[in-house]
């Protein structure tokens, strides 16, 4: 698998960057691309063609400007295992991330809590849409029936948060599906609910 490595600019956070994918990539011996272009640009995107994927990561996301390195690896960790799922199928982003997440829990626990963890301490407090009550209910749901402690300790996080009450029983169904078991099928179900329930709020 050929990887290319590109950055939008050449500084301390390129090469921070760019040393955790030398540490990533080779762990992904498994992926089914001909090539990986990887990207430090201004977005965060995927993009597939039929042998290839481009991974772009924003440079101005909060991991990449403070250098973190735990957090960095788990964007990247993530990035890839979308790009494989993408292959096979379409699911939201909220989904999709509980999805995959599932998958580095049983590799990289300590460093996904921690991932979460900072994504719900720098959340802004006043949730205003269903789009956003569903995301901060990710961090719990990666880690649900895989570690109890953490994914505990996450769901009493959301707690901090403002929202409106009826969001809680509208994302019942869809919650239940993505702390059951995931496979495809699943994940085409829990596609379905999300869409049921943020096109009733919007």
């Amino acid at each position: 698998m050929k990887l290319r490595k590109s950055f939008h600019l050449h500084d301390e956070r390129a090469r921070v960057f760019s040393r955790i994918v030398d540490t990533v990539i080779p762990s992904f011996t498994y992926l089914n691309f001909n090539g990986i272009s990887i990207s430090l640009c201004e977005k965060d995107a995927i993009e597939l063609s039929d042998d290839a994927a481009k991974i772009h990561v924003n440079y101005y996301r909060r991991e990449i400007l403070e250098k973190d390195e735990r957090a960095i690896s788990i964007v990247l960790i993530s990035s890839l295992l979308k790009a494989e799922l993408r292959k096979v199928m379409q699911a939201p982003a909220p989904v999709e991330d509980v999805f995959v997440s599932r998958k580095i829990a049983k590799t990289h626990q300590q460093d996904l809590f921690y991932y979460w963890y900072l994504s719900l301490l720098y959340h802004q407090p006043k949730i205003a849409t269903m789009e956003a009550f569903i995301g901060i209910n990710i961090p719990w749901l990666s880690f649900y029936g895989i570690d109890d402690y953490d994914a505990e300790f996450l769901m009493n996080m959301v707690s901090r948060f403002s929202y409106p009450v009826s969001y809680e029983a509208q994302a019942k169904e869809l919650f239940v599906l993505l702390s059951g078991r995931l496979s495809l099928r699943e994940v085409a179900a829990a596609t379905s609910a999300y869409e049921r329930v943020v096109s009733c709020n919007s």
